[in-house]
């Protein structure tokens, strides 16, 4: 039996252990040391990603110089500081908003108060707009068209978008504009209801002297407050 599976009593146990037992070992630590050898690239220097100081060197605005020495202390302060570092170079802000909206892909506009559309400002809360710097102008053909002085504020856009439920197309504008259109229509700055004035004004007096006439509107109230005057020079009452 010994014979038949090729064993031989002089033949030692060892020698049959394993099918490597003949095997040539020394060749496992060679190949190991070969793995080590492949290429295994190393990086130099941290790779650049495009960013405002580019964009405005793009468009004239920063030299070759002023971009170079951004980078440096850009690497030096942080990414947070790179709008403090390139507003120290002369650049105006609206220049900086224009070169934001480039770079995120965005249209550049200024707005005012006569742009934008009631029903499409209402779709958000004017606290809202005002805090989070993003205001809603107008709806196209479905599409809500939202104007922001921060387009890297994803987080504010996304909210937006799940708020509205609308397909959304993006502006840029300025701070400025965003808070004077939100005076413009904020009602409580008026501190009375225009519908309810109409509907209490009890009559409108005309007072004459020999300088000017006045007019005067009073309405119904607690003690018929006067609500307005105004002088009229130079007009002579009939």
């Amino acid at each position: 039996m010994k014979q038949f599976l090729g064993l031989n009593k002089k033949d030692s146990p060892r020698q049959h252990q394993g099918f490597d037992a003949g095997l040539d070992h020394s060749l496992k630590p060679q190949l190991a040391r070969g793995l080590t050898n492949l290429y295994s690239p190393q990086i130099t220097e941290k790779s650049h990603v495009r960013d405002l100081a580019d964009v405005l060197a793009e468009m004239g605005k920063l030299s070759s110089e002023q971009l170079v020495q951004i980078h440096q202390e850009k690497s030096e302060k942080g990414l947070s500081r790179l709008e403090q570092l390139v507003l120290r170079t002369g650049v105006s802000e609206e220049d900086i908003l224009m070169a934001k909206a480039k770079l995120y892909g965005f249209e550049f506009r200024r707005i005012k108060a006569q742009d934008v559309d009631k029903e499409a400002f209402e779709k958000l809360d004017l606290n809202y707009i005002r805090n989070n710097h993003i205001i809603p102008v107008s709806i196209e053909d479905g599409t809500l068209v939202v104007a922001t002085s921060e387009p890297a504020n994803v987080f504010v856009i996304d909210d937006v978008k799940r708020h509205t439920g609308l397909d959304m197309r993006m502006l840029v504008c300025s701070e400025e504009d965003i808070n004077v259109i939100c005076n413009e229509f904020d009602d409580s700055k008026f501190g009375y209801d225009v519908d309810e004035l109409i509907s209490d004004m009890a009559d409108i007096e005309v007072v004459s002297d020999n300088e000017a006439v006045h007019l005067v509107l009073a309405v119904q109230g607690d003690n018929d407050k006067l609500l307005h005057t105004e002088e009229f020079p130079e007009v002579i009452a009939q």
